[in-house]
């Protein structure tokens, strides 16, 4: 089976599909270099994508208890899930610190409050390193990458 057709099958509402092609014969080159690796890619990026093919970023509009169940740092701290979590009181949740404090310390971001020289200021790495992209690529090691 050829890249465009798997592409045709699995994402019916794409309207790239030839650039998209074009894109994944690039791949070859990091191991995607078979029909069955590719169906593996594909599939990969239709669970984080959809239908569609659209690079999305992730949304972080949580509930209390949804940053618990999904998050360890919300788990243990459940008091952050109360201050940036939605719930009855607030109807949107702050994505921003979510981001901030689920994704700090890790894949090269720094911590919650700071960038990645220790000085206090407004970097927020974890949100603007969150999932992004058609596969979800999550923090700043994997984004310079």
């Amino acid at each position: 089976m050829n890249t465009y057709l798997m592409i045709e099958i699995l994402f019916p509402r794409t309207k790239n599909i030839q650039e998209i092609s074009k894109i994944l014969e690039k791949y070859k080159n990091f191991g995607v270099n078979t029909n069955i690796r590719l169906a593996h890619f594909l599939a990969q990026v239709r669970e984080e994508v959809g239908a569609e093919l659209k690079p999305i970023s992730e949304n972080l509009n949580y509930t209390e208890e949804g940053l618990k169940k999904t998050f360890k740092v919300f788990r243990d701290n459940p008091q952050l899930a109360e201050n940036y979590g939605k719930d009855e009181d607030t109807p949107k949740a702050d994505p921003v610190k979510i981001a901030n404090y689920a994704y700090a310390n890790k894949l090269g971001n720094g911590n919650p409050d700071s960038d990645r020289d220790g000085d206090i200021d407004e970097d927020d790495d974890g949100y603007k390193y969150r999932g992004a992209g058609v596969l979800q690529i999550t923090g700043n090691f994997n984004f310079e990458e």
